[in-house]
């Protein structure tokens, strides 16, 4: 175990320990879907145009801050980061820039120490003086990396487990409508299953110890996936369980366990999914791509039957 270089004259430091282990928070720095949750004060937002996580690589993105007090837009920044070392997982180290493309206002180290199930993540932002490390303190930076790195350790704990996918979506349909859509066969063959591979056949009995199985087919080449599993809990209109597997060998074979809830706020739903467990993170990837094109479609399928009622 390597001891931190101190804080000098022209530095910020601010260190957290984390709840996830080093490789997965490894994945939060350098992928753009989940950087985008987490990165930045509280009440930040980013618009993220590139993300290319190499030396030399650049990261293209503008932080949003929050809405004045008198309902008028937060101020837009620029942010530019060139990417100058790259150690996976334990370091990275880059350069940081705002609106002028060809000048860095200052750079920045991340180290991440691996202590098992936690890991401790330490900013380090070096700036050109002491004065201008004065000056990034009075504008908030020392604030503004505490709140972005306790956003990151909230975000892990959203997203659950390293081999657990989260997915928490809010439908603007009420509870009951959303439950039917998910329990009756002939409204879920309507949107189960990605654009990209939509359902021919749901043969799914909602109840406890029932057998489902259902078939999605490629739009692309016609291929049938077929997949199934046994409900293990079935609380109307609270909670679903139920077993997932593809009929193929290997990992995709592996049967895992899905739990949904399902919770009402003035008319609307908001539905939590956790699935487990992945033996690989390209499986739990591409589940959760299928996943929410899915319920893209599942939202449409609700407002269109809303329309109708």
């Amino acid at each position: 175990m390597s001891a931190l270089a101190p804080e000098k004259s022209n530095e910020i430091v601010i260190t957290r320990t984390v709840n996830a282990p080093i490789q997965r928070v490894w994945q939060m720095f350098t992928r753009p879907e989940h950087i985008q949750h987490w990165w930045g004060p509280n009440g930040f937002t980013n618009t993220i145009f590139e993300m290319d996580v190499r030396v030399g690589g650049l990261w293209r993105y503008i932080m949003h801050a929050p809405t004045n007090a008198d309902g008028s837009p937060g101020t837009n920044y620029n942010n530019w980061i060139r990417y100058t070392t790259l150690t996976e997982p334990t370091f990275m180290a880059y350069e940081h820039g705002g609106d002028d493309p060809d000048h860095a206002e200052f750079n920045t180290t991340i180290t991440l120490q691996d202590l098992g199930e936690q890991t401790q993540v330490t900013l380090r932002v070096i700036l050109e003086s002491a004065a201008q490390r004065k000056a990034m303190a009075e504008f908030g930076a020392i604030e503004g990396g505490q709140q972005t790195l306790a956003r990151l350790d909230a975000y892990l704990t959203t997203i659950g487990k390293p081999n657990e996918l989260v997915i928490t979506r809010t439908f603007d349909a009420p509870r009951a409508l959303v439950w039917k859509a998910w329990t009756d066969p002939k409204h879920a063959l309507n949107w189960w299953g990605p654009s990209h591979h939509p359902a021919v056949n749901v043969m799914w009995d909602t109840r406890l110890g029932a057998r489902w199985r259902n078939c999605l087919r490629s739009v692309e080449t016609g291929d049938l996936l077929w997949h199934g599993g046994e409900f293990r809990e079935v609380v109307e209109p609270e909670l679903l369980a139920f077993t997932f597997a593809w009929e193929e060998t290997g990992e995709r074979g592996i049967e895992n366990l899905i739990t949904i809830t399902f919770t009402e706020n003035h008319e609307k739903t908001t539905m939590v999914l956790r699935q487990t467990p992945f033996q690989s993170l390209s499986e739990q990837e591409g589940h959760n791509e299928g996943w929410n094109s899915t319920f893209d479609r599942l939202a449409d399928y609700l407002a269109q039957r809303l329309n109708h009622i």
